[in-house]
């Protein structure tokens, strides 16, 4: 085992550079993958394996007097604490673990472990080939999935931009009030502008400046949501998508609305930099499905009002995944899903008054529809003689009129999409 691991390093260190890594990783020495995740999550795959018997992981002599490494792993809450790894050189001796790192020194700084993306930059002048040790019990209780070493102290904006290639690869969030960045230093994801929706958040992007080729994704916690890109073909260099969402339970409750049956009470924000058709995939509890119910996406402004929304219906299921295709956001930011009965169309509202109407006076059909659609209005008296019989387009709030040509009983038919509905009008 000892000398598969040292055979490994040696090849490693040799190695200028990972081929997946371009530029921003092009100083790298050690740089580890398990494989693992990949297969579950259908990522990236990588070339180098950590044996799945591994006792121990010991990166021998590797310690300069300034460096910086990163360690992406998770971590089994049901284990309880457990030692992350140990830093050995001379005479300083650094334990780690998943619930706190201290150290006196001020050698050291690092993230506070609230995400599985451990970062840490370490200048101690009297460190001199000191080893990185990852012990069995760590190994035991948790999944390391990479480890990158870097001879230097990164700054800043080298660090950010390493923490999301990696958050964005496995899907894992960082920190709260973390930004985002892309290999160019660009803000992908603003943490103070997107506060209330800093929770789960992961994406999709490419990026030559990492390698980072991540066409479809999940939060790592989470299986409520996947995203994905509806053609990666045309996704350019550096672009990217990222969704957090308000921290609600994701769960549907009464919509207050009539048009609707429920809305999920956890909402998303999507920050893009460019608008690309995307694929998603909800899946829906067990207790919350039914097969009387038609679930939609819901794309919105930030209060989520219904005449300003886009619905777009789930078409298909399969073992409680609902499947949302070539979705375009175009200028809307935020959404959710919810949830209607069979064959009606969520957010719509139609009103005739007045009900009975004078022969002669105006029938006034008022309407609050999302977004903008193509209706069908036909006019029967009660022999069922088509009258009127009329396609328009309708957005938002708008309100047609007719007048009726004599007393009677009348029916009003209107579709829109598969919605329909009838109306008995009495004229006098």
């Amino acid at each position: 085992m000892k000398k598969y691991i040292l055979l490994l390093l040696l090849f490693l260190i040799s190695f200028s550079g990972f081929s997946q890594q371009k530029k921003l990783l092009k100083n790298v020495k050690v740089l580890l993958f398990n494989d693992s995740i990949t297969t579950n999550l259908q990522l990236n795959k990588h070339n180098f394996l950590l044996e799945k018997q591994l006792k121990k992981i010991k990166l021998d002599h590797v310690l300069k007097k300034k460096h910086s490494f990163f360690i992406v792993y998770t971590h089994n809450i049901d284990a309880g604490s457990s030692n992350l790894l140990k830093l050995k050189s001379n005479n300083l001796k650094l334990l780690i673990n998943t619930d706190l790192t201290t150290n006196n020194t001020k050698t050291i700084e690092s993230n506070d472990l609230e995400s599985n993306i451990l970062s840490i930059r370490m200048l101690k002048p009297k460190l001199k080939g000191g080893d990185i040790i990852i012990d069995k019990e760590f190994i035991n209780k948790n999944k390391i999935y990479e480890i990158i070493y870097f001879p230097k102290w990164l700054n800043n904006k080298i660090k950010r931009q390493i923490e999301t290639y990696l958050s964005v690869k496995y899907g894992i969030s960082l920190q709260t009030k973390i930004d985002y960045y892309d290999s160019s230093n660009k803000k992908i994801w603003d943490a103070k502008v997107n506060k209330e929706y800093s929770n789960r958040v992961f994406g999709i992007g490419k990026d030559t400046g990492t390698g980072l080729l991540q066409y479809e994704s999940r939060n790592v916690y989470s299986s409520l949501l996947q995203i994905s890109f509806t053609n990666s073909n045309n996704v350019s260099d550096k672009e990217y998508v990222l969704v957090g969402d308000n921290g609600k339970k994701a769960k549907f409750v009464d919509a207050k609305n009539i048009s609707l049956d429920a809305i999920m009470d956890r909402k998303w924000k999507i920050s893009a930099t460019q608008t690309y058709p995307l694929d998603f995939v909800l899946q829906v509890n067990e207790s919350q499905k039914s097969n009387n119910y038609d679930y939609w996406l819901m794309l919105s402004n930030k209060d989520f009002e219904i005449e300003y929304s886009k619905f777009v219906k789930a078409k298909k299921t399969k073992q409680g995944k609902y499947f949302f295709n070539s979705v375009k956001f175009e200028e809307r930011e935020y959404f959710t899903f919810v949830r209607t009965e069979k064959n009606h169309y969520p957010g719509t509202l139609i009103s005739f008054y007045p009900n009975p109407v004078v022969k002669d006076d105006a029938l006034h059909i008022h309407f609050i529809i999302p977004d903008k659609q193509k209706i069908e209005i036909k006019i029967y008296n009660e022999a069922g003689q088509l009258l009127i019989s009329e396609n328009k387009i309708i957005e938002n709030r708008q309100e047609l009129t007719y007048k009726l040509p004599q007393t009677g009983i009348y029916f009003i038919k209107i579709a829109i999409d598969n919605h329909h509905q009838t109306a008995k009008i009495i004229c006098e």
